[in-house]
């Protein structure tokens, strides 16, 4: 049954389903009984009441408002639904974005990881090749070496074009036990250059041998800690003063740039 309440100009009557009001009381009557029999489809009835209020002329003055409410309504539910999908598009996006840097992170530093893997292994067969030409112990240095005597290295170090650093050491000398761990491991540790190479020749101690006697005596060594440097198997400096690391450092690069 319809609804009716009196407006100034007439009675006017709304259909119970969809809730327009009429001034024609039939009209709305055959509205409630179309509502009734699309109750199930919210969309249809929304269609037919626009049609009822679009094609009925006399009542235009309660439509249009009605209208404009419905296309305000869908407008802004299309806009909500917009505004959903393009932040979900913009998120999936970004999602994308993040996984491909990390996956090009991750491939970076394998590469990365790769490379140093190689180079590792350059450095150690450089080193190794390096090494192999001597038999004696390595008492300090990478690239240059400080070998503890022997004569075959000797022998080898004197026949190649190396800066040939010769350290005559006592071992019951404190000056000579200090200066080899303070100043001569590490200048040899901190060279990078492979065109040096170092012999400590043990001097009037209980360690010394035939072979050791007779290099004293031939670069005329009279005092512990004396360095010799030998360049193409010629003596360029001899000093028997104590030195520290620099020092060392300084000799040997004035040395190979001679």
């Amino acid at each position: 049954m319809t609804k009716d309440k009196e407006q100034t100009g007439g009675k006017t009557y709304q259909c119970e389903e969809c809730g327009l009001w009429y001034k024609d009381k039939e009209i709305s009557e055959k509205c409630q009984a179309w509502c009734k029999e699309h109750k199930s489809c919210n969309l249809e009835i929304i269609k037919h009441s626009i049609k009822n209020m679009t094609n009925n002329n006399s009542q235009k003055g309660f439509a249009m408002p009605v209208i404009i409410a419905i296309v305000a309504v869908v407008l802004v539910l299309g806009g909500v639904v917009y505004y959903a999908n393009q932040s979900r598009i913009q998120e999936d996006k970004m999602a994308q974005e993040k996984a491909m840097m990390e996956k090009e992170a991750m491939e970076q530093k394998e590469k990365d990881a790769m490379m140093e893997k190689k180079d590792r292994e350059m450095m150690k067969k450089e080193d190794g090749a390096m090494m192999a030409k001597y038999t004696g112990t390595v008492l300090a240095g990478k690239s240059a070496p400080l070998l503890d005597y022997n004569k075959a290295d000797y022998d080898a170090a004197i026949a190649s074009d190396k800066l040939v650093v010769l350290y005559f050491y006592a071992n019951w000398c404190p000056i000579c036990k200090e200066e080899v761990a303070n100043a001569l491991y590490p200048a040899f540790n901190g060279l990078t250059t492979d065109k040096v190479v170092g012999i400590r020749i043990n001097y009037k101690d209980s360690d010394t041998d035939k072979d050791e006697e007779n290099l004293a005596r031939q670069y005329g060594i009279s005092y512990q800690h004396t360095k010799v440097f030998l360049k193409n198997g010629k003596q360029i400096l001899k000093a028997p003063d104590a030195w520290d690391k620099s020092r060392y450092l300084s000799e040997i690069n004035k040395a190979l740039a001679q």
